[in-house]
């Protein structure tokens, strides 16, 4: 047969093998429509569930929107009525009590304690801090340069190097005023601001101090009064009763000097951080004694916690006074409260 002589037979295989091809390819091609088609019903699923998940995440959100804004309505409520009762009721009724107990004590401190109000409106004034890097060079520039100054506690131990003197001084401690009361009878010559507890609670005496209402209660978040005989808040730290102090005065600059807010903490026997009493944390090394620092510090149960709290305080402190309009600055040569801002003593110190 013709098939069979070559070069025929090779050309035939040749067909058979382009007509298979032909067919493979026409295969490959119904099959590829196939995927193709599969691919799209399953894309147009996917696209129909995943609009349908959509749908159900946006209502999820929405119920969810709803749910924060009615948390955060009853909680605007919660703490509308809480404020009401901080300020109208708890922190009035507790000052008028300790105020009206004074007066048995100490008639005219409540006209006293008033006298004081806005009697520097407008100016600035400079909170004196007890901390390491207070020096009576800076204490002598404020002296020449006549500026209104408050300080607190044993500021007296810097008086035999310098001729400044604070203007207000004041003490909320009542361990410090319990074992230095004698300390503090002897320091004379400007208006020394303590807390009502001092008779309220420790029936100590000073015969020429005047007396503030002292709410002494770590209350979160920590509350401001800008009319002190409403009460001065705890805050953890004498300085942020001094800035209450001056707020009530009506000065509008606050500049903090000597606020070092550094703390010495060492690691005890048993692995638990407490306070260093052997690390000098003031400007004299004869500030406290080692056991009048155990004794004043033994009721600290978590020195983190506490540390935390005054930090809080001042950062509370700083949001009423800016809602107040009135500007605190920390002029502190170095330190750690970086609450406020910072600005260069030298640069401020005249005028």
């Amino acid at each position: 047969m013709i098939e069979k002589i070559w070069p025929v037979n090779k050309l035939v295989k040749l067909r058979q093998e382009v007509t298979e091809l032909r067919q493979e390819t026409m295969l490959l091609r119904r099959e590829s429509e196939l995927l193709n088609h599969q691919f799209q019903q399953g894309k147009q699923g996917i696209e129909i569930k995943f609009d349908e998940k959509c749908r159900s995440l946006s209502e999820e959100m929405q119920n969810t929107k709803e749910d924060i804004l009615k948390v955060l309505s009853d909680s605007k409520h919660e703490t509308h009525e809480d404020l009401w009762m901080t300020k109208f009721g708890y922190d009035n009724m507790i000052s008028s009590l300790q105020l009206a107990v004074i007066e048995q004590v100490v008639p005219g401190n409540y006209e006293r304690l008033s006298a004081l109000k806005n009697t520097h409106a407008g100016e600035r004034c400079f909170v004196i801090g007890n901390g390491p890097s207070l020096n009576t060079a800076d204490l002598e520039i404020l002296r020449q340069n006549g500026e209104f100054c408050f300080a607190s506690k044993r500021i007296n131990l810097i008086f035999d190097q310098t001729e400044w003197r604070p203007n207000i001084w004041g003490a909320s401690d009542l361990d410090y005023i319990e074992m230095y009361q004698d300390e503090i009878r002897e320091i004379k010559g400007f208006p020394k601001l303590i807390c009502a507890q001092s008779i309220v609670r420790n029936n100590i005496v000073i015969e020429d101090a005047v007396y503030y209402p002292f709410i002494q209660v770590e209350r979160q978040p920590q509350w401001f009064n800008e009319d002190i005989l409403r009460g001065v808040h705890f805050y953890g730290t004498i300085t942020c009763k001094l800035i209450n102090f001056a707020v009530y005065m009506g000065f509008k600059e606050i500049y903090l000097l000597g606020v070092d807010n550094t703390v010495p903490i060492k690691i005890n026997e048993d692995g638990k951080r407490e306070y260093d009493p052997k690390a000098q944390n003031h400007f004299s090394g004869n500030y406290f004694t080692e056991k009048d620092m155990v004794e004043m510090n033994k009721s600290v149960i978590d020195i983190d916690e506490s540390v935390a709290y005054v930090t809080s305080a001042y950062a509370s402190v700083k949001w009423f006074c800016d809602q107040l309009g009135v500007g605190i600055f920390n002029a502190t040569r170095g330190g750690t409260l970086e609450v406020y801002p910072r600005v260069n003593f030298d640069s401020i110190r005249k005028r």
